[in-house]
């Protein structure tokens, strides 16, 4: 049987577009698909089952650990971790991230998984436009609104919505050669790639507690449409799974009636 990689410069395995299902031949006879699904199903179902009874609070730990893993992973190869772009986001998002697969909930996440390594080509695309979160106190049987800046930090802090510059890639690095060869860096670039190095960092693990006091995430999808726009069958998929286990709505809105001229 084939490996579904062949090169070091795939971003995915060859058959990830090779949808689950079952074809029927001659005398009523069936055949499986060798899909994404099918090749994995025994390592799937098992990861899948145990994300389904995870609580809120492991669900969120096994996304930090996650995280947590790539970045030793750079680290232990030597490489650079400003060229790791998806990590380094990751990384700044840490918090964020946790908080929102803890609002999921294990059933909705294995939902999600298992949706998207059965059809990934149709599933691919039609998530709903926004995602709403917010998070409550309880306070003698009472949910109080959480300021998710205080708590969570991170993307909820205005003032760090723009120090993305770390992701900016660095074109003095091959002036005068090619790309493939081994460039000499000057010692300007070379002291500020290792402070930037110094300072992509994993946060503090997210607890589902603030002072003291445990924390409701909760989290909605929203499809938005005009008066006249349709659902497309991905929409209408997608809706009809993430409200299974989850929360999802559709917001539709009208037109501004027009102003008569004068």
């Amino acid at each position: 049987e084939l490996t579904t990689f062949l090169h070091a410069y795939q971003t995915a395995p060859l058959d990830l577009h090779v949808a689950h299902g079952v074809l029927k031949g001659e005398k009523l006879s069936t055949v499986t698909i060798r899909s994404f699904y099918e090749r994995r199903r025994k390592c799937l179902d098992q990861f899948l089952s145990n994300v389904q009874a995870m609580s809120p609070q492991d669900v969120s730990d096994l996304v930090y650990d996650s995280i947590l893993g790539r970045m030793n992973a750079v680290k232990a190869t030597g490489k650079r971790m400003i060229n790791n772009q998806l990590l380094c986001r990751d990384l700044k998002e840490t918090r964020t991230l946790s908080m929102l697969a803890a609002g999921f909930g294990g059933k909705l996440i294995s939902t999600m998984i298992r949706t998207l390594t059965y059809d990934y080509r149709h599933y691919g695309a039609g998530l709903p436009d926004l995602l709403l979160v917010r998070a409550f106190t309880e306070e003698e049987s009472l949910k109080v609104p959480l300021d998710l800046s205080k708590w969570v930090g991170e993307v909820f802090h205005e003032h760090l919505m723009n120090n993305a510059s770390i992701l900016i890639d660095r074109d003095e690095e091959f002036i005068g050669g090619s790309i493939h060869e081994k460039q000499k860096l000057s010692p300007g670039i070379e002291k500020q790639q290792k402070t930037q190095d110094s300072i992509i960092n994993i946060p503090e693990r997210l607890m589902l507690s603030y002072e003291n006091k445990s924390v409701d995430v909760q989290c909605l999808f929203v499809e938005v449409k005009s008066a006249n726009d349709k659902l497309d069958e991905r929409q209408e998929d997608w809706l009809n799974v993430l409200d299974r286990f989850g929360h999802a709505r559709i917001c539709k809105f009208n037109n501004a009636p027009k102003k008569k001229k004068k």
